[in-house]
């Protein structure tokens, strides 16, 4: 938890900010936050690992442009790896 947020602490803290992007979106909010579940959380250190986190980078910079929509955030903050492109 040290590296993420778990879903809790994202409707804890961040309610307010899911409010205002489910709206700029049109959807409700319980839906927006499923698919934020299904896009950003999936962040964990092992296989084994029972909690996984939402990416901080990734779940922060939807809520900071959320007309955006639902980017892959951490694919485009380090470049554009030409491996990954051409697969």
């Amino acid at each position: 938890s040290l590296l993420g947020y778990t879903p809790y602490e994202v409707e804890k803290y961040f309610s307010e900010f899911l409010s205002r992007a489910a709206k700029k979106l049109c959807r409700n909010k319980d839906e927006l936050f499923t698919e934020l579940i299904n896009r950003y959380d999936g962040f964990c250190f092992e296989r084994s690992a029972s909690t996984r986190f939402f990416s901080p980078w990734s779940l922060l910079q939807f809520l900071s442009s959320p007309e955006n929509g639902l980017i892959d955030y951490w694919f485009e903050s380090g470049g554009r790896p030409s491996v990954l492109i051409e697969y």
